[in-house]
């Protein structure tokens, strides 16, 4: 038996497998799932309540404006211009980035160039050999 229809055989025996197993979840239509069709659980217990809705004798938090030059972080208070070598740490990273960025665009070629040398391999050898189901 050619090679070719060995793996003729091989898929055609997986894809009567496949319908021939049964699925569980044949049953489940999208109109049974959603909000719509849930039944209202009742009155939440108090403890439920005082989670989600949140407690009135709790004591809100003070109004702070977030664009302060100075915010402090874990006790500490921290300028909000980094210490010396930030522009120098940033260059870093800007270097490291763009040299990441080459490199995922020339990985991004070489696999296109792959698949196109690929497929034209590919073409090459179905227009030489025989299709699963006999002669064209």
């Amino acid at each position: 038996m050619p090679r070719n229809r060995r793996r003729c055989l091989a898929l055609t025996l997986c894809q009567l497998l496949i319908y021939a197993v049964r699925s569980d979840a044949g049953g489940f239509q999208p109109s049974d799932h959603g909000l719509q069709n849930e039944e209202d659980p009742g009155d939440p217990s108090p403890a439920m309540a005082a989670f989600f809705l949140g407690r009135a004798d709790a004591p809100t938090p003070e109004a702070k404006n977030g664009t302060d030059p100075v915010w402090g972080v874990a006790g500490k208070v921290s300028p909000a211009k980094p210490a010396s070598g930030g522009s120098r740490r940033l260059a870093t990273l800007l270097v490291i980035g763009v040299i990441c960025g080459f490199v995922g665009v020339g990985l991004l070629v070489a696999s296109a160039v792959s698949y196109v040398v690929r497929a034209s391999r590919s073409e090459q050898t179905a227009a030489r050999s025989s299709s699963c189901f006999g002669p064209a």
